[in-house]
């Protein structure tokens, strides 16, 4: 019998711990949960640009977040030529179908477009100054990128590969002629 009085004795001991610790649990549960309710998973596009042909890029758009995000549009932009809508020259497709913008990407969508960058040379030589050197051209080009923009505002780019600019700034000059 003194063996278990000596453990109750230590358990009442303990008792202001146990009520400490159990205070302390059920806060930090309550604030997990407002926590976790009131967290909104960020939208994530992954944007890829591979060049196919000469002069045919294709940019891939793969929703790798949570959230089903709408996409409102695409475009290609560059510091010295602007934003310009990629909406009027090329038809985005998923599995081969086209889509109608806006378009809600599933998790795991991936949304196509196959991009003449002849045709983006031409708007790029319209909005670059006249008088622009072929440094400048590959310059202003060097930074040039293709991108999305959702219903909310956010906005995902990615940095044209090499290959697809040395072929942007080549079709600008050639428009050009000899500078």
């Amino acid at each position: 019998m003194q063996c278990l009085d000596n453990i109750l004795d230590g358990l009442d001991r303990l008792k202001p711990l146990w009520e400490f610790l159990t205070g302390v649990g059920t806060v930090a549960l309550a604030i997990l949960t407002v926590y976790l309710a009131n967290k909104k998973p960020k939208p994530r596009i992954r944007l890829t640009v591979r060049v196919v042909r000469e002069h045919v890029a294709i940019v891939e758009m793969l929703n790798a977040g949570e959230t089903l995000p709408v996409v409102r549009g695409w475009y290609w932009s560059s510091p010295c030529a602007g934003r310009a809508d990629l909406l009027s020259i090329v038809n985005l497709t998923t599995q081969g179908r086209s889509v109608a913008i806006p378009y809600r990407m599933e998790h795991g969508d991936v949304l196509e477009g196959a991009v003449d960058l002849q045709a983006i040379a031409q708007l790029a030589d319209g909005r670059i100054s006249p008088d622009a050197t072929r440094l400048e051209i590959e310059a202003c080009i060097a930074t040039s990128r293709f991108g999305c923009v959702t219903t909310i505002g956010d906005v995902f780019e990615v940095i044209l590969p090499v290959e697809a600019r040395a072929q942007l700034g080549r079709f600008i000059n050639l428009r050009r002629g000899p500078n």
